[in-house]
């Protein structure tokens, strides 16, 4: 997919809160120090600066519905998580490997970057619709918008 660079990086610089944010240690090639990297989670997006503020992003990570977030182990100390896209190695590229400071982080990160994809958005989704059916007795579901 090709994504238009000014775009993306205007999309990273919005003054709203991010969905979610903090440092991470970003590991490198082998035998390279990790980089502390401050992080934001825009929607599906994720961005990782150098520094906290005025910097444009370094670089980011699309996490699509072909993503999977595992728990490995830290190259540099804390708390590790990588971001692998299905298929392996040979179909989407290596892991992006990360790590927190502490495990509170690292459950947070988890379950923010697992929960920004568009397949988790559509499970919680088709859940509420059916808790909506049940509380309505089906009422009001005929030519209303939905997701299918």
């Amino acid at each position: 997919m090709k994504l238009n660079v000014r775009t993306v990086t205007s999309y990273g610089r919005r003054p709203l809160p991010p969905d979610h944010q903090g440092y991470l240690l970003q590991e490198g090639e082998a035998g390279e120090r990790p980089r502390r990297r401050w992080c934001e989670l825009r929607g599906n997006l994720l961005f990782y600066y150098g520094r906290r503020h005025g910097a444009p992003p370094l670089g980011l990570l699309f996490v699509t519905e072909a993503c999977s977030v595992e728990l490995c182990e830290a190259a540099g100390g804390g708390y590790g998580f990588s971001v692998r896209r299905v298929g392996g190695d040979e179909v989407g590229g290596p892991p992006c490997r990360l790590a927190a400071e502490t495990p509170e982080e690292q459950t947070a990160w988890v379950r923010a970057i697992t929960s920004s994809s568009l397949a988790y958005t559509r499970l919680v989704l088709a859940d509420l619709q059916r808790c909506y059916r049940e509380l309505t007795g089906g009422a009001g579901t005929a030519g209303g918008p939905g997701v299918r």
